[in-house]
């Protein structure tokens, strides 16, 4: 395997067409570039061929093998490069504790939304992230807090009124929970993650009849 540039990329892996899988990715967390990506699951590209890598295709990279499962090299590891060539931004420490989060690892997702918010702490994102560590260990009553915090300076943040409504669920208060993820769904009718918990709430306050509805 070797890497070539292209016109219009940063980098692209180049690997035989058998058994390749395509992925295209847009740009860095904060960047509208796009990479594109040839990625066989069983080859793992060496450490010191990434250390090539600019910070921008590192990023691009790190989001592509997140969003497909990791299955060219551990996007947990690319995010930790990442942070430590960027130690005054907090986006790749938000990425790697969504990340970290995914996979249950609440101790290092809550590290790393630790570090985001030493550099941000006035960032929604940041914020958002430490409410849901707050969630995952059925801290309810102050996630909730949390998440309202969030809302009351941003109104239409799908991520914290997702979050709000699963700290409304864990509380019992079904009703409140399934506007919360309403609202999300009015602004992002294809949130997957908040119809799906519209439609548990909604189970399990017994209605029957709307879990259909929202499917």
């Amino acid at each position: 395997m070797k890497m070539q540039r292209r016109p219009g990329f940063d980098a692209v892996w180049v690997v035989p067409a058998v058994f390749a899988l395509s992925l295209s990715a847009s740009g860095c967390m904060l960047s509208d570039d796009r990479a594109s990506l040839s990625l066989q699951p069983e080859v793992r590209p060496a450490l010191a061929d990434i250390d090539d890598l600019d910070s921008a295709a590192l990023a691009r990279l790190a989001k592509a093998t997140a969003e497909n499962g990791g299955d060219a090299v551990d996007p947990v590891i690319l995010y930790r490069q990442l942070s430590a060539r960027m130690p005054s931004d907090p986006a790749p420490r938000v990425e790697l504790g969504r990340l970290l989060l995914k996979r249950k690892d609440i101790d290092g997702a809550d590290a790393a939304f630790q570090e985001a918010l030493a550099l941000a702490p006035n960032s929604v994102d940041t914020r958002v992230g430490s409410a849901q560590i707050l969630l995952a260990r059925h801290r309810s009553d102050e996630a909730l807090r949390a998440f309202e915090a969030v809302l009351a300076d941003q109104p239409d943040n799908v991520r914290a009124l997702n979050g709000r409504g699963l700290a409304l669920d864990q509380l019992g208060r079904r009703d409140e929970a399934q506007v919360s993820y309403r609202r999300a769904l009015a602004l992002d009718p294809e949130n997957g993650v908040a119809r799906n918990n519209l439609g548990l709430s909604l189970a399990l306050s017994g209605n029957r009849r709307d879990v259909q509805a929202v499917r």
